[in-house]
């Protein structure tokens, strides 16, 4: 390989003497050509630097790219049983009804039945709380639309206005989204009817 280089730059140095030896017009004509040269270097280094540019572009899509797909298929985990939860959320209303049923009709065996059904509510929430499902608090809270939904408002000095006086129907929530919202009876001041 030195052997090589080493006679290019022999070739080199023996063409540059002669370019030193050539007459006048010749002369002019290899400075021509040493300018294009030099010119097509310069071309060569910017097209290098525009071709790195857009390697780290792509570079630097590409890891964006896999950071996205990661959070994705997270999220993609973590709500993947939003739909199943949704369709059990019924459930746990209608047991809730059944019990408040038991506890109207009174009578030895309505709460035999009623332990029975609260029981089993409780396993259902427990169930669903290992997979992010959490109730959203709201009696004698302030109204918050982001998680109630208002479906009466009662006027009322026994709360301050805008405060959550009845729950209707329990709110739910799945890793800290919005699942289902509560719905609530709000109060309202007399003055404001």
């Amino acid at each position: 390989m030195l052997k090589k280089d080493s006679k290019n730059i022999e070739t080199q140095e023996e063409e540059f003497v002669i370019a030193e030896e050539l007459p006048d017009d010749n002369r002019s004509s290899t400075v021509l050509q040493e300018g294009q040269v030099v010119k097509g270097l310069i071309a060569a280094e910017a097209e290098a630097l525009a071709n790195y540019d857009k390697y780290l572009r792509a570079v630097a899509e590409l890891e964006n790219y896999k950071k996205r797909a990661l959070r994705e298929k997270a999220e993609a985990i973590k709500f993947g049983n939003e739909r199943l939860i949704r369709d059990l959320l019924p459930i746990y209303d209608a047991i809730g009804w059944a019990i408040a049923q038991m506890v109207a009709a009174g009578g030895e065996q309505a709460l035999g039945i009623k332990e029975g059904l609260t029981m089993l509510q409780g396993k259902l929430i427990d169930a669903l709380a290992k997979h992010g499902v959490e109730a959203i608090e709201c009696l004698h809270r302030a109204f918050d639309p982001n998680f109630h939904e208002a479906l009466l408002r009662r006027a009322t000095e026994e709360f301050p206005h805008n405060t959550v006086i009845t729950e209707i129907e329990k709110g739910f929530t799945l890793n800290g989204r919005l699942l289902r919202p509560a719905r609530v009876e709000v109060s309202q001041k007399q003055e404001c009817l």
